[in-house]
């Protein structure tokens, strides 16, 4: 998703937890 891309690990309120392994997002 291209909105956590701009907030990153430091999402809304999701910490920087593995939701999706295999998304572009990870663990990156």
């Amino acid at each position: 998703f291209a909105r956590f891309r701009r907030l990153g690990r430091r999402g809304p309120r999701r910490p920087n937890i593995p939701a999706h392994p295999k998304s572009r997002r990870g663990t990156l």
